[in-house]
């Protein structure tokens, strides 16, 4: 139907991002922008493993990236927040943190990627991923063959401790918490954006 045509027009790349020159940014926050305006399709991933600053750093980068993102199940994106607007029954019916809205959520991309078809068109060429832990065999699956077979650059900001990275798939590795992260990617890319989306 068109609310599943709306979901997969995240995906379409509705617009290119600035060449990354050599003035990006210093050190491996500079890369990951170098990464980022590289791409045509890009999809941010958020993963589990973090907490309530995370998920809204998490929304900081959807806003700057513009890209589709991938939300897991514990990621906290998908969670009903306070402050949300309610329905009758008092339910909260978006996510909010502080009413801090994350957009272009694809909030069914576990089901969707059933069909064979959704997952080719899915496939990024760019990805970058925040927190460590993906719930969903499918998304993984995806990000595995868009990095194996389509040659995607894979972007993972962790904490260094920690690994991310079980399909050994991942060309950039960032430690750093999330909200570091946003605070130097929008000091590098400013109003830019990354690349397509």
């Amino acid at each position: 139907g068109s609310d599943s045509g709306n979901r997969l027009a995240y995906f379409d790349a509705a617009r290119t991002g600035a060449e990354a020159g050599a003035g990006a940014g210093a050190g491996v926050f500079g890369e990951l922008a170098a990464v980022i305006r590289s791409a045509r399709r890009g999809l941010l991933v958020v993963a589990g493993g973090g907490d309530a600053s995370d998920a809204l750093a998490a929304a900081e980068i959807a806003r700057l990236l513009g890209w589709a993102v991938a939300a897991d199940a514990a990621s906290g994106l998908r969670v009903k927040g306070a402050g949300a607007v309610s329905d009758d029954a008092g339910l909260n019916l978006e996510w909010s943190a502080a009413t801090g809205e994350c957009p272009n959520i694809v909030g069914c991309l576990d089901l969707m990627l059933v069909s064979d078809e959704v997952a080719a068109y899915a496939r990024p060429d760019v990805i970058v991923q925040i927190n460590t832990r993906l719930t969903s065999k499918r998304v993984q699956t995806l990000l595995e063959a868009a990095a194996l077979e389509g040659g995607a650059a894979w972007a993972a900001v962790v904490p260094q401790d920690r690994r991310a990275d079980p399909g050994h798939c991942v060309s950039l590795h960032v430690a750093s918490d999330a909200p570091t992260a946003a605070a130097a990617l929008t000091s590098i890319l400013g109003g830019s954006g990354g690349g397509g989306g």
